[in-house]
């Protein structure tokens, strides 16, 4: 099978396994060769690459890692796939498909796993349910992954790109450089969805990111109630509310300020001395 991701393919296999897309998945396969492409280039993928790919589909993606990358681990959660992978990817011997929920993988035994290859890549169309928790994920695992290049519902991914601060957002600043990539329109999916998706990636620095988790929940107490201030936030998390008063006169920051207003250095430094 070549070029999966073409419409007449795609209704093949569709037809041949008398499979539907499930909306509890948020399944919508891409048919579009040109986009399958780009996604792929914005990956920039090396010799000796692993690529974790999050929800495959039919293969249609998949089918592209797997010509650049030495080798593919795709996960899904939907066991009809499983027999429909194994046909479609069967010329594919470096793709490996697991039925598992990626939400649910311990990413230190996927990074000793993949140890010998010189890159780690993640690819994902993502379920628009639930983007932010695998981003989460991915951007506060300390194992070292070099890019993370995923389609998203494009509101979302404007969000992610833009200047607009959540805890998120600033993570992603802080673990590497974010670009908006492009738009995918809805029309190159069956089914089709109501809105339009996008592409963004993410390229790692080379960072200590062995408290990112906790950095990253000192960010949700920032922004826990969005109109109140930085003080009134932090207050309800704080055992020394006079000390958290010096902590803030010491980062020059004045407590009446939102958390939006705050700067991502500012962050760090205030986490650091807290």
């Amino acid at each position: 099978m070549r070029d999966i991701g073409k419409v007449n393919h795609t209704l093949e296999i569709l037809d041949h396994f008398e499979l539907r897309a499930k909306k509890s998945f948020g399944q919508n396969f891409l048919v579009d060769i040109n986009i399958i492409r780009n996604i792929v280039e914005c990956a920039h993928i090396k010799e000796n690459t692993c690529v974790v790919e999050i929800g495959p589909g039919i293969g249609g993606l998949t089918e592209y890692i797997a010509r650049a990358a030495k080798k593919v681990i795709a996960y899904d959660i939907d066991e009809r796939l499983m027999d429909v992978l194994s046909y479609s990817l069967s010329e594919y011997p470096n793709v490996e498909v697991r039925l598992q929920d990626f939400l649910t993988v311990d990413l230190h035994s996927l990074a000793e796993e993949v140890k010998d290859y010189e890159h780690l890549i993640i690819i994902s169309n993502l379920p628009y349910y639930i983007t932010s928790e695998i981003l989460t994920k991915i951007m506060i695992s300390p194992i070292k992954i070099d890019c993370f290049v995923g389609m998203m519902q494009k509101e979302v991914a404007l969000k992610l790109t833009s200047k607009e601060k959540s805890p998120l957002r600033l993570l992603m600043d802080c673990v590497g450089e974010v670009n908006y990539e492009f738009t995918v329109t809805a029309n190159v999916f069956i089914p089709k969805p109501n809105v339009d998706s996008a592409v963004i990636s993410v390229t790692f620095k080379e960072m200590n990111k062995e408290n990112l988790a906790d950095f990253y929940h000192f960010l949700q107490a920032c922004f826990k109630q969005r109109r109140k201030t930085i003080y009134n936030n932090l207050s309800q998390v704080a055992q020394d509310k006079d000390k958290l008063k010096d902590i803030l006169k010491t980062c020059n920051i004045d407590p009446k300020l939102r958390a939006e207003q705050l700067s991502l250095d500012q962050f760090k430094e205030l986490y650091d001395l807290i």
